[in-house]
């Protein structure tokens, strides 16, 4: 249909052209037939060029040119009348970016080894760190923050902002006092807080359980008060309730319907 001269076969020619070269690996020829798509300003086949060929070199690291190509594509859709195909192309122009600064905030800190610039080098280090899982690349964040920290220069500073979103440290004093802030550091480095409040979760309602159990039983003295004590502790947190519920909850089915449940508002009550 290329060859027949009618303007209207080929957008969608040299989009199928191009996919049948992609498909049988020869890149350089599908790239021909997508840009030559995209120069027909077809809207329609046109955007779908853009979008096959800037995934491409995306894949290919040529972050540049599939942003140039994908605001080429933006320019042939009406954002009114193609809403999907504009934000599709803009989601992909978006990465295009994402992988431009991973790249540009590497070459800020050169090669593996080499100690990072004082003034920049800590800044330039919390932007790779955290920009890398937006893409994907949870191991290589970790290595970014793992050279900074191991980095004499810069060690310091991108450690502060490793703990950018840690709560308390001004008022608490020396973080390194608390037991867990070692292991909440490693885990914000590894890109692993979420299993590790996962787990920790877990274990403070076994712990809690064990604990509400026996407090539920009821009794009096010292060693009944320290239960209660002991119970009451989640409740000035934000999740206090929750753990409340669940365990009054599982213990309600624990003992079956006739048993009589706990008070509204326990162990506050």
């Amino acid at each position: 249909m290329v060859g027949f001269g009618n303007p209207a076969y080929l957008p969608p020619a040299h989009l199928a052209l191009a996919r049948l070269a992609d498909d049988a690996g020869r890149f350089d020829d599908a790239r021909e037939h997508w840009e030559d798509a995209i120069g027909t300003g077809d809207a329609e086949y046109g955007s779908l060029a853009a979008h096959d060929l800037a995934q491409r070199l995306l894949e290919r690291g040529e972050a540049a040119r599939a942003q140039r190509v994908l605001t080429a594509g933006l320019k042939l859709v009406d954002r009114a009348t193609a809403p999907y195909a504009y934000a599709r192309l803009a989601v992909a122009l978006g990465i295009a970016c994402l992988d431009q600064a991973i790249g540009a905030f590497g070459a800020a800190l050169g090669e593996d080894g080499a100690p990072a610039d004082p003034e920049v080098g800590p800044l330039a280090t919390e932007l790779l760190a955290r920009t890398l899982p937006l893409r994907g690349r949870g191991p290589e964040a970790r290595d970014a923050w793992r050279r900074g920290l191991s980095d004499p220069g810069v060690a310091a500073q991108v450690r502060a902002r490793l703990r950018r979103d840690f709560g308390g440290d001004d008022d608490e004093g020396d973080p390194a006092d608390l037991w867990w802030e070692p292991v909440v550091e490693k885990s914000v480095a590894d890109g692993s807080l979420p299993a590790l409040a996962g787990e920790a979760f877990g274990a403070l309602d076994h712990m809690y359980a064990l604990l509400a159990v026996k407090y539920a039983e009821g009794g009096e003295g010292e060693a009944h008060e320290l239960l209660g004590r002991a119970v009451r502790v989640p409740s000035d947190y934000a999740w206090g309730p929750l753990l409340h519920e669940s365990f009054a909850e599982r213990l309600r089915l624990a003992m079956g319907a006739p048993a009589r449940s706990l008070p509204p508002g326990w162990p506050d009550a």
